[in-house]
């Protein structure tokens, strides 16, 4: 009964987050070529404009002296909750959840730094019908 409670409040509480709120990276296949990466957010592709800013902010905050010092406090605390200071099998999971934590936020940030934007040959179809290859960002 505990649990459930638990479980109610916490949902009540938190807003979740959807898929359609969070970046994702994919393959893309166009006239049989197959493009490495292509950011989206839910269904939405990113245009080249929105990823060039992600990269520039991207690559400031992982030069800020702040995000180095807020990794290692974190980084530093989890390792108290796994080992020096556990009282219980929770404070293991809560660290190792912290770790995880900010290796996915190190792994997205450095995902979008090595991003290319790429031109990426897509059919246009001319006055006359027929149909020729255009260079266009994604």
């Amino acid at each position: 009964m505990n649990d459930r409670l638990l479980n109610l409040i916490v949902k009540e509480v938190f807003n979740g987050v959807t898929a359609d709120e969070i970046l994702s990276i994919e393959s893309k296949t166009i006239n049989g070529a197959v493009y490495p990466y292509t950011l989206k957010i839910g269904d939405t592709i990113l245009p080249s404009q929105d990823i060039i800013r992600l990269q520039t902010e991207a690559e400031m905050l992982k030069n800020f002296y702040l995000w180095e010092l807020l990794l290692k406090r974190t980084q530093y605390v989890a390792q108290l909750k796994t080992c020096e200071k556990s009282t219980g099998i929770e404070d293991v999971y809560f660290g190792k959840a912290m770790i995880l934590a900010v290796q996915t936020i190190k792994e997205v940030i450095e995902t979008i730094l090595k991003f290319k934007v790429e031109k990426i040959p897509e059919k246009e179809k001319h006055g006359n019908g027929k149909l020729s290859k255009k260079e266009i960002d994604v």
